[in-house]
């Protein structure tokens, strides 16, 4: 029983293993195919949208056709007033040069304002498109998410057993720091107490040197007080022989 337990063991692990890469193929093969009709689908909208520009553009044409049509009668239709038109002043028919500069600052105004709605209608069509490209994107990006979902999770785990190296890292970076400050701190209250006895010791020498010099002075007070005594007492012995020699005599 003993020799057979860990076959067993391994056996399972690897039976274990087996099913953990079956169920990951399963869902990679799962998300692969939702991406796949995603695409799909992106392919086939493009398809209805270009058939849906292309008939806009049919139908685009043949308005301007007609617009213009329009636009020719109107335009001779002008022309035909202004032929008749007189000065509301002198009651004079208008000057044919004065009519044409009109006409033809009426034409530039209109053709300025044309230029403008094309390019509004074709900022408008371009806003239209990124927009629809903005959303086919993010449809693409969302399938690409669901697929890189297995890979994220690999990646945070990765740096989830790096983030508790790091943390067990800096905890023994905060047990060395409390120690060298606790150590400091010691040394700190050492050399203060070193340096009071110090400043004691010095204040006790300088009082000894104080007490030394007086003590000196005092010597030398005594020993100047006892060489006067000894040269008066020699002084007095002198005067004494003397004064016995003239006894004497």
């Amino acid at each position: 029983p003993v020799h057979n337990s860990a076959p067993l063991g391994t056996k399972s692990l690897h039976v274990e293993e087996t099913d953990n890469i079956s169920c990951t193929e399963e869902k990679y093969i799962s998300k692969l195919a939702a991406f796949v009709r995603i695409k799909d689908a992106l392919m086939s909208q493009e398809g209805e949208f270009k058939k849906i520009v292309s008939d806009l553009r049919s139908i685009s044409d043949q308005k301007e056709q007609t617009a213009s049509n329009i636009a020719e009668s109107f335009e001779t239709f002008k022309q035909k007033i202004a032929g008749n038109s007189v000065d509301s002043r002198s009651g004079k028919p208008l000057h044919p040069s004065l009519l044409s500069e009109k006409i033809t600052i009426e034409k530039k105004g209109n053709s300025v304002v044309e230029m403008l709605r094309l390019k509004n209608i074709k900022l408008r069509l371009t806003l239209k498109r990124l927009e629809s490209i903005l959303r086919s994107k993010e449809e693409v990006a969302e399938g690409l998410h669901v697929l890189d979902y297995e890979q994220l999770q690999a990646e945070n785990h990765k740096l989830r057993k790096n983030s508790k190296d790091r943390e067990e890292e800096l905890n023994q970076v905060k047990k060395k720091h409390t120690f060298y400050v606790k150590l400091i701190d010691s040394t700190s209250g050492k050399l203060q107490h070193e340096t009071k006895q110090r400043n004691k010791i010095e204040h006790l020498f300088e009082e000894a040197k104080e007490t030394t010099l007086n003590e000196r002075c005092f010597l030398t007070r005594l020993k100047k007080e006892h060489d006067e005594i000894v040269k008066s007492n020699l002084a007095l012995k002198h005067d004494e022989g003397m004064f016995r020699s003239e006894l004497l005599f």
